[in-house]
Order: C-alpha cells, then sequence, then structure tokens
C-alpha cells in the first residue's frame, strides 16, 4: 500500500512502515521524466515548482497532512534504482521477522 497518508491515517498501527523519499530535484526530474512524452513544452524547472508547491500544501492541509509516519523507516531514494529500493525494504523486513537469538 503506498500513498501520502497511508502510514499515519489508514494503517497507523502497521507493524513495519516505510517512508520513500528522495531530493526534491530528483523527484522533479522523475517526474519531468514521466511526463515529458506527453505534456507538450514541459519546463524542468516549473515541475520542480509545482512538486515543492504540492509537498508545502500537502504538509500543511488540516486533514492527514504529510509527515513521516512514527516508527517508519525512511528509505532516502536518491541515486537509487527500484530494485536498490526494494532490496532495502526487503532487507527491514527480512531482519524484522528474524527470530531473536538472545537468551
Amino acid at each position: 500500500m503506498d500513498g501520502r497518508d497511508a502510514g499515519t491515517v489508514i494503517f497507523p498501527d502497521a507493524e513495519i512502515k516505510f517512508f520513500l523519499d528522495a531530493s526534491p530535484r530528483e523527484r522533479a526530474r522523475r517526474r519531468y521524466l514521466e511526463l515529458k512524452n506527453r505534456t507538450q513544452g514541459l519546463d524542468p524547472s516549473q515541475v520542480l515548482e509545482d512538486l515543492n508547491r504540492r509537498d508545502l500544501q500537502d504538509s500543511r492541509r488540516a486533514a492527514a497532512p504529510l509527515q513521516i509516519p512514527k516508527n517508519a523507516v525512511v528509505v532516502d531514494s536518491t541515486g537509487l534504482t527500484p530494485d536498490e529500493v526494494v532490496a532495502r525494504m526487503v532487507e527491514t523486513v527480512s531482519a524484522y521477522r528474524m527470530p531473536s537469538t538472545c537468551g
């Protein structure tokens, strides 16, 4: 499950929560690449500005504001491939599921 309020509102008591993040420039670069073939005259700097504006609006909204959930594992995906992000998440889940070897 993903979404800007999945870990704070929809599943606040989930055993493991991830907060995927990346630098604003990286997120804007990815969004630009996603939109460039569908949107004529797209300006990369406008994409960054729109992203920053949306983040600000979402973090200030009254209902379910954008925030890092309590106890979430933050994964900064800047410079990582999708497979590398998934690998980090799998490592976290595997470590969580490992039985304790202590006494």
